[in-house]
């Protein structure tokens, strides 16, 4: 699993990387022309990009605190037939 560590204050912050999702590159930059968002992050032939699925592990004086926003379960007809995902999923990774 990837990470990045990084220290804000007394707290210690690992951001670490769940797993991979890719979604249609015109929907996440909106108005921003293709030929200038494709330069930094080439679509695939779906028009996809490649995101992060990424959660936050906050160490503090007091313990750990595990930030994850989490993907939802409420996508439309089309995000669920544009989009692929790869990495464990929540049951997998909660040993269930």
């Amino acid at each position: 699993m990837t990470h990045t560590t990084f220290t804000v204050g007394r707290l210690r912050c690992h951001a670490l990387e769940g797993g991979r999702q890719a979604l249609d590159g015109g929907a996440m930059f909106g108005v921003v022309p293709k030929p200038l968002w494709e330069r930094r992050i080439p679509a695939d032939e779906r028009n996809r990009i490649p995101l992060a699925l990424r959660c936050l592990l906050i160490e503090h004086d007091a313990g750990l605190v595990l930030v994850d926003t989490g993907l939802g379960n409420n996508s439309c007809s089309w995000t669920r037939a544009s989009a692929t995902r790869k990495g464990p999923s929540s049951r997998t990774s909660m040993g269930s």
